[in-house]
């Protein structure tokens, strides 16, 4: 590998390393990843508190059924209850 190539590797590893996740806790890991989704996929009808609108997108925020078992929530993400 040409020098150029080295520094490249070496520069990109540098400034990856901080943003990496590298020795956090899994757990932290994926409750970050579910904020990220949450916002992205979630929040534009349940809005970024949970809160939703009455009678149209229902109330998340200390709600019982997102402390359902994750393959529930999966099932009721993807197709809501019925």
């Amino acid at each position: 590998m040409s020098p150029r190539a080295w520094l490249i590797v070496a520069a990109v590893t540098a400034l990856a390393l901080p943003l990496s996740a590298c020795g956090q806790d899994p757990r932290q890991e994926r409750v970050a990843l579910g904020k990220e989704v949450y916002t992205r996929e979630c929040s534009r009808c349940h809005l970024s508190t949970g809160q939703g609108y009455r009678g149209v997108y229902p109330n998340l925020d200390r709600n019982p059924i997102v402390e359902l078992e994750t393959g529930h929530l999966y099932e009721l993400a993807g197709h809501g209850l019925t």
